[in-house]
């Protein structure tokens, strides 16, 4: 179930949303290896969770995701080469140096915690794998916070909320996808909630 025939290995898949800023968004998963990638759009119920923020002022703001997934209300996707017209073949060309961005956080995470790239070491058995790669995700967002930005940020211009802003509570109007869920790490207030801290 976890052998992904393109990669020709075992592994786990996650989805991930990059922003502008320079953090990981979000992630969900982890997902079998063998899943297709519109099939995990799927089941991180991306399209339900997109509805609550992608939408301002009457128009729909979209996520731009990888030629795999599916084109919908709240994701778009680069244009089908064979039939793209020139404007078409101009906008794939711009965006796929946007897209980049997805691979250098997901290269941030590996870079600053080498040991999640041990093939050897990080075997789905030995260990929760998974979860240590969320921590991670996590840690590498707190790093970006505490510096300022990172090379994504500085690409776009936009720079990340300080460490104390990004550490917040969660919004409660943001369902989790169902993996993070039923692992309950999360806490969420609803508004009007007093929190047990009192620092």
């Amino acid at each position: 179930m976890l052998y992904n025939g393109y990669y020709g290995g075992h592994g786990f898949k996650y989805l991930i949303v990059i922003s502008p800023v320079g953090l990981v968004e979000d992630v969900a998963g982890p997902y079998q290896g063998r899943e297709s990638d519109s099939t995990i759009v799927e089941y991180a119920r991306l399209e339900e969770r997109l509805s609550v923020f992608c939408t301002h002022a009457g128009s729909d703001y979209k996520l731009y995701g990888d030629p795999a997934f599916a084109a919908s209300r709240f994701i778009a996707k680069p244009f089908r080469r064979t039939v793209a017209t020139e404007v078409e073949s101009i906008t794939n060309t711009r965006m796929s140096r946007v897209r980049v961005t997805v691979e250098q956080a997901i290269g941030h995470v590996t870079q600053t915690f080498s040991a999640m790239d041990f093939v050897r070491t990080e075997r789905q058995g030995d260990g929760d794998v998974c979860k240590k790669y969320l921590v991670a995700c996590f840690l590498r967002n707190c790093m970006t916070c505490i510096r300022g930005g990172n090379q994504i940020s500085e690409y776009f211009g936009c720079y990340p909320p300080s460490i104390d802003e990004f550490l917040e509570e969660r919004d409660h109007r943001d369902p989790l996808p169902p993996c993070l869920d039923a692992m309950g790490v999360f806490r969420m207030r609803t508004p009007g909630e007093e929190s047990d801290e009192d620092d």
